[in-house]
C-alpha cells in the first residue's frame, strides 16, 4: 500500500505541468506528502517491533497457568484473564499467538485429567479471539425469552437465563454446568439492577460461608444451551415499587457475585446479556404480613 502511494506521488512529480510555478509548488508538496508517509510508516514498524516481546512475554505468563482466575483475587494483575484483556489491546501478533494456543493445544475430545484442568479458561480464551477478530462473543444470556419480568416487593423474583453456544466459527467451549450454589446463591452469577433514575441498586454481600456445590464439565457444543434461575433477592434488595433496568453477568470460573468492589469486573472477561426490564408492584404491607402471621399462630394453637 506504501509503495503504491509512492507510486502515485513519482507520477505527479513527473507529470508536466504548463506552468513551472505550479509544477515546482507540487513537487515540494509531493516530497513532504513522502517524507510524512515514510515517517508514518517506519514509527508503526517500530511500534509493532516494539510491541512483540511483551505479547511473548505474556503468552508465556498465561501458558504457564491458564486456569489460575479461579485460585486468585479479581483484582490480581498477573491472573489469566487480566492478562487476556492486556493482550486484546496488542493487535495482530497477540491475536496470532492466541490462535496458536486456542486452536493447536486445546484438544476435542478430552482424553486426560490433565487435559481438563488446562481447559477451565477456555471460555475466556475463545471469547477474547472472537472480539480480536471484531465478531460476536461465543455465548450469549437470553433472558426470560426477552420478555418483560413482573414481580412485586418482598416477592422471591425468579430470572430465568439460558446461555446459547453462538459462536461464528461453530467451535465447542469447554464449559462448567452447575455447582458454586451453597453459599446461597449462584456464585458464577451476577444481576445489576438500576432504578428509574439510572442509580444503580447495591448488591448483597455474600452472606453463607459455605461454597461449591455438584457441578459437571464438559463441551457445550455449538447451538447448545444451559439454563438457570438465579434469585433476584439473593443478588439485590429492592425496596420501592416501580421499572427497573437489570443485566446477567456470568463467569466460567470466578465467583463474580462475591466481588465487592465492582471496578475489580473490569479486570475479567465476562459474558453478559444484553438489559432487560423488571417491573416490581407493591408488595402487601408489612403490618398485614404480621397480622396474618399472627392469626394463622392462634388457629394452630387453638386447634393443638
Amino acid at each position: 500500500m506504501v509503495l503504491a502511494a509512492l507510486a502515485k506521488m513519482s507520477d505527479a512529480v513527473t507529470t508536466p505541468s504548463p506552468s513551472p510555478g505550479v509544477s515546482q509548488v507540487k513537487t515540494t508538496v509531493t516530497i513532504t506528502i513522502t517524507i510524512l508517509v515514510l515517517f508514518c510508516f517506519a514509527d508503526f514498524a517500530f511500534t509493532q517491533s516494539e510491541s512483540k516481546p511483551e505479547v511473548s512475554k505474556l503468552i508465556r505468563s498465561y501458558e504457564a497457568n491458564p486456569q489460575s482466575v479461579s485460585d486468585s483475587a479479581a483484582s490480581d494483575p498477573n491472573h489469566s484473564d487480566a492478562i487476556l484483556k492486556r493482550l486484546e489491546t496488542m493487535g495482530e501478533p497477540a491475536l496470532q499467538a492466541l490462535r496458536e494456543i486456542r486452536y493447536e493445544s486445546i484438544p476435542f475430545p478430552i482424553a486426560t485429567d490433565e487435559e481438563v484442568w488446562g481447559l477451565f479458561n477456555d471460555l475466556a480464551l475463545l471469547t477474547t479471539i472472537r472480539r480480536m477478530e471484531g465478531k460476536r462473543p461465543p455465548l450469549r444470556i437470553d433472558v426470560n425469552e426477552g420478555k418483560r419480568i413482573s414481580t412485586a416487593i418482598r416477592a422471591t423474583t425468579r430470572i430465568p437465563v439460558k446461555i446459547v453456544n453462538q459462536d461464528e466459527g461453530l467451535q465447542s467451549v469447554w464449559y462448567k454446568f452447575g455447582g458454586d450454589y451453597r453459599s446461597g446463591r449462584l456464585a458464577r452469577w451476577r444481576i445489576q439492577v438500576w432504578d428509574e433514575h439510572g442509580q444503580q441498586v447495591p448488591e448483597l454481600a455474600r452472606k453463607g460461608q459455605l461454597g461449591g456445590g455438584v457441578y459437571h464439565v464438559g463441551e457445550l457444543k455449538f447451538g447448545g444451551e444451559d439454563t438457570e434461575c438465579p434469585i433476584l433477592e439473593h443478588y439485590v434488595r429492592i425496596r420501592k415499587p416501580g421499572k427497573y433496568t437489570a443485566r446477567a453477568l456470568y463467569h466460567n470460573e470466578f465467583l463474580i457475585a462475591d466481588i465487592s468492589n465492582e471496578k475489580e469486573l473490569d479486570n475479567l472477561v465476562l459474558v453478559a446479556s444484553e438489559k432487560f426490564e423488571i417491573e416490581f408492584a407493591p408488595g402487601a404491607s408489612c403490618a398485614l404480613n404480621c397480622r396474618a402471621r399472627i392469626f394463622r399462630s392462634l388457629k394452630t394453637w387453638f386447634r393443638g
